[in-house]
């Protein structure tokens, strides 16, 4: 490559790169929270996006985030969907690791969410041909006993796939191979290419008129073309095909497919086309794994196929790591032994006939069902495949969050390692490498140490919606967390906690405090308990009398986690609690009012924990010394609660609401908020700030 070429290449990828980190994406926030008429197009009844028509009568670009909340039987492809309705913008809870919703959807041109129960439906406004074939053919592959896992590597739908199944490739580190990726544009262009070349040899005349490899390159690309929109023409898949083309061009100069020419180009065309492709995960991982895989058969070159191979998907998850524990906070250390064993499966015999499948389907669909008949018990092979490694000791686990940093020197001395390979400078090379391992680990121990024991004390109220939880980091690395959130469809100790928790270097929480056994208030438990290690349980009685309060009860002591029903008052970690309430033994009554309340004392700060408390217990409590630095307002701020005289006797310097981001409940409540503000509280909303970080700073 000449110096002109490369400058050239430099300067693209220089743009690129400016251009992804200015992107920004602004939704049109004028209709948001407006009652406005919605009027858009069905292209894919499987999934829940619609494209927009017009709204209030106006034409508008973009997608939305459809919820519907009835069963359409007769919705199909090129259907326009009319509804009234209130679009809310798509936006992240607020809490420090949670993945980046917000901008995953963004950067999909999805700018807002719309809960969908009364509309009409007028059939066949547009249509679409491909993504009628789309339709028709998952319809088609429904006769399948694995037809969830048919959709999913061939069409990429992965809707239909259970969480369980999610969950168990997930875990076995094959997930990858269910999303259509680069994996499978590769392997459609090698299918067609060798399927057309071999055709193109039974005629001897064309030989001597014609290139055959080129004329079978220019028809399989031809052909990915088709299946580019059969697939749903996502950004995902344009990646992958202009990687895919790139390493053609390669070839075609005279370079290996694999180049790491063709690897730069790629992100130097992608980047300044789509910018937003830049902190796009799935762009991220892509592109990594494919210089992985480069730079992995690079260094096994003129070796065996087999050393090959294990040396391309070590590199591919070498390079993945970082990116998997940055955005994820995921980690597997069998995946490379899963993807060895699973790979030349899928890759030759799987993939080949999934797309033998989807051509006879379009030239003689009886034959496509029985090659579906015939792939069924391979599949069921694999899912077998899958699920033992899934469940190896330690196959997944949760990592902590990388630093900035870490990531950096991690690809630095990578890249170093590499170079010193390709110049035949092993023992450099080696060095490095194992320089590189030792680093990280050294730096993984060192950032634990400092946050152990010299991070000063520090309290988190999470933003986790309509619900309650607060996290306690006290001396000596010592973690409470007081209330694990809750809300239906949705896992917040999956989504929230747990990333937090690795965004914040805690593997262990020592107690944990369940308040009272509303949902809001302890589902999360449930995922908590099965992930980190906890040291003790302090419950209200009250969970008793709740169903998911005996489930967490019952986990907690198959795992040999301590329980107790605090009382009185005690000291933990060199900081002093006091059990307010309940005074006595369960008596039944309000749910609420079995709420612990917890008055924290630690050096000259002191925190109200009051749970979900009505007027009646903090009348109760009005004799007690309640006077606390910080109130966790009782009960989202509801209107039974946060008496005037219980105001008064606290008499906090700052208030914390945790509440949902435009509630059902309407939480809090108006006139809450005006009392606050009559005896001059400060307030924090988590439903409209996001989550609130108290350090030594502040106190």
């Amino acid at each position: 490559m000449n110096p002109y070429k490369k400058i050239g290449l430099g300067i693209l990828l220089l743009l690129g790169l400016f251009r992804g980190i200015f992107w920004q994406f602004e939704p049109p926030n004028h209709y948001f929270f407006h009652q406005v008429k919605i009027c858009g197009v069905v292209r894919f009844p499987s999934d829940r996006i619609l494209e927009c028509l017009s709204i209030g009568g106006k034409n508008v670009s973009g997608k939305l985030k459809v919820q519907i909340q009835k069963t359409i039987p007769t919705l199909s492809v090129g259907d326009e969907l009319c509804t009234e309705g209130t679009i809310q913008p798509i936006r992240n809870f607020g809490v420090p690791g949670e993945f980046d919703q917000e901008k995953y959807w963004h950067t999909r041109g999805v700018w807002g969410k719309l809960r969908v129960k009364h509309f009409s439906i007028q059939p066949n406004v547009k249509r679409f041909w491909i993504a009628s074939q789309r339709h028709k053919f998952s319809l088609f592959l429904n006769r399948s006993a694995e037809a969830p896992l048919l959709k999913a590597l061939v069409l990429g739908m992965t809707s239909d796939l259970t969480p369980e199944t999610k969950k168990m490739f997930i875990h076995a580190g094959l997930y990858h191979v269910l999303v259509i990726s680069g994996f499978h544009v590769s392997l459609f262009l090698a299918c067609i290419f060798q399927s057309v070349v071999w055709l193109l040899l039974r005629w001897d005349r064309l030989l001597l008129a014609i290139h055959v490899q080129k004329v079978a390159m220019v028809l399989s690309f031809a052909l990915l073309g088709f299946y580019i929109f059969l697939t749903g023409a996502s950004m995902p898949i344009l990646r992958a095909a202009i990687m895919a083309f790139f390493g053609v061009c390669s070839q075609w100069c005279g370079q290996s497919y694999f180049s790491g020419y063709a690897w730069l180009w790629s992100a130097a065309f992608i980047l300044n086309g789509a910018p937003a492709s830049l902190t796009d995960p799935s762009f991220q991982l892509s592109w990594v794994a494919y210089g992985g895989v480069v730079a992995g058969l690079q260094i096994a070159r003129n070796r065996h196929w087999a050393i090959q191979a294990i040396s391309s998907t070590l590199g591919a998850m070498l390079m993945t790591g970082p990116i998997l524990a940055v955005h994820f906070h995921q980690g597997s250390w069998t995946s490379w032994v899963s993807n060895l064993a699973c790979l030349p499966l899928v890759s030759f015999v799987i993939m080949p006939l999934c797309f033998g499948i989807l051509f006879l389907y379009f030239f003689y669909s009886p034959l496509a069902g029985l090659l579906i008949l015939g792939l069924d018990p391979i599949l069921q092979g694999w899912v077998w495949l899958a699920q033992f490694f899934s469940k190896m000791p330690y196959a997944f686990m949760y990592v902590y969050e990388p630093h900035f940093t870490q990531v950096v020197l991690w690809y630095g001395f990578l890249g170093l390692s590499f170079y010193f390979w390709i110049k035949k400078q092993r023992f450099m090379a080696g060095g490095f490498f194992c320089f590189f391992i030792l680093f990280m680990v050294l730096s993984v121990q060192i950032r634990l140490l400092i946050k152990n024991h010299f991070s000063p004390f520090r309290v988190t109220f999470l933003s986790v919606g309509q619900g309650d939880s607060s996290v306690i980091e006290l001396p000596h690395g010592k973690t409470m967390l007081i209330d694990t959130g809750g809300l239906w469809g949705l896992d917040v100790g999956e989504r929230l906690l747990v990333p937090y928790f690795m965004h914040r270097l805690i593997g262990r929480i020592d107690v944990l405090v369940l308040s009272h056994g509303d949902f809001d208030h302890i589902q999360g438990a449930l995922f908590l308990l099965k992930t980190l290690p906890v040291g003790e349980i302090w419950l209200s009685q009250d969970l008793l009398s709740s169903k998911t309060g005996m489930g967490i009860i019952e986990l907690a002591e198959k795992q040999h986690v301590p329980i107790y029903f605090p009382e009185g008052s005690f000291q933990f970690s060199n900081t002093q609690f006091d059990i307010l309430n309940p005074k006595h033994s369960f008596q039944g009554g309000s749910r609420n009012n079995q709420s612990l309340v917890i008055r924290m004392r630690h050096q000259d700060l002191s925190i109200l924990f009051t749970g979900d408390i009505e007027t009646a217990v903090e009348n109760e409590l009005r004799d007690g010394a309640l006077q606390s630095t910080i109130l966790k307002v009782p009960h989202h701020g509801s209107k039974t609660s946060s008496s005037l005289l219980f105001l008064k006797k606290v008499k906090p310097k700052l208030a914390v609401i945790s509440a949902g981001f435009h509630n059902l409940y309407h939480h809090p409540h108006r006139a809450v908020l005006k009392r606050y503000q009559a005896l001059g509280i400060p307030i924090w909303r988590t439903d409209l700030q996001g989550t609130l970080t108290l350090d030594a700073m502040f106190f």
